[in-house]
């Protein structure tokens, strides 16, 4: 996914995913320096997206 999203975007741009998921795509924007817009309708998924995300960027911020 990494790979998809620097191919297709360039920094600061908007990433849109309307199936997040458990935030794979999120994940390598974040990770690219794109921002990104996400819809996720099941609960379950979602809160598992908002742990990855903010583990991804709280760890981005430490180092």
């Amino acid at each position: 996914m990494q790979i998809l999203v620097e191919n297709s975007s360039q920094e600061k741009e908007i990433v849109l995913d309307p199936f997040v998921g458990i935030g794979s795509t999120v994940l390598a924007a974040a990770r690219a320096g794109r921002r990104f817009i996400g819809y996720e309708l099941d609960e379950k998924y979602y809160e598992i997206a908002c742990q990855r995300v903010d583990q991804e960027l709280w760890e981005t911020e430490l180092f």
